[in-house]
């Protein structure tokens, strides 16, 4: 398992080093690790493929597209995202959540950051009802390659057979290369 883990990584990282803007960003807590890679399509447009482990929950793999709009301190994007669960002790399933993120730069190298994304039940496909997730960081830029974050994430899969699932809702700590 930790195999596939570590492939999934240096495959994104190989991605991100070809791309002209790439972040690879890994976070990590008790139960769960994320490996993620945001790759700038345009000044306007980023792509985002992220890989999930959690003892408790299961795999999850997305791919999204987010058009963004850069403000001064601000930053909004917002979009969508393909995912897909292997849950441990549940169904499977495929989502297409919709939301996005706002990013405050609060100066010194610090940024507050939230991002929320909803499923409704008619882009939720196999056995999942509905989907939603939150979450939260707030991030220090230690130079332009590297960022340190810390923050807080919540789940939530629902089922048509009623039974609900949260694959995470804790803490976590995690770092920012960028390329």
């Amino acid at each position: 398992m930790m195999k596939q883990l570590w492939l999934v990584v240096f495959g994104w990282l190989s991605i991100s080093m070809a791309a002209q803007a790439a972040e690879l960003d890994v976070g990590i807590n008790d139960d769960s690790i994320l490996a993620a890679t945001d790759i700038a399509l345009t000044d306007q447009a980023t792509s985002r493929f992220e890989y999930r482990y959690s003892d408790t929950g299961g795999y999850y793999a997305a791919a999204g597209v987010y058009f963004q709009h850069h403000a001064g301190a601000q930053k909004i994007q917002i979009g969508g995202k393909l995912s897909h669960l292997w849950a441990f002790h549940a169904e499977h399933g495929t989502i297409i959540g919709l939301g996005g993120l706002y990013q405050l730069d609060l100066g010194s190298n610090l940024s507050a950051e939230v991002s929320g994304y909803y499923t409704p039940s008619v882009l939720a496909f196999d056995a999942i009802k509905r989907q939603y997730e939150f979450d939260t960081r707030l991030q220090y830029r230690l130079n332009d390659s590297l960022a340190v974050y810390g923050g807080y994430q919540y789940m939530h899969y629902k089922y048509e057979s009623g039974h609900d699932r949260t694959i995470n809702a804790a803490w976590y700590l995690g770092t920012k290369f960028k390329f």
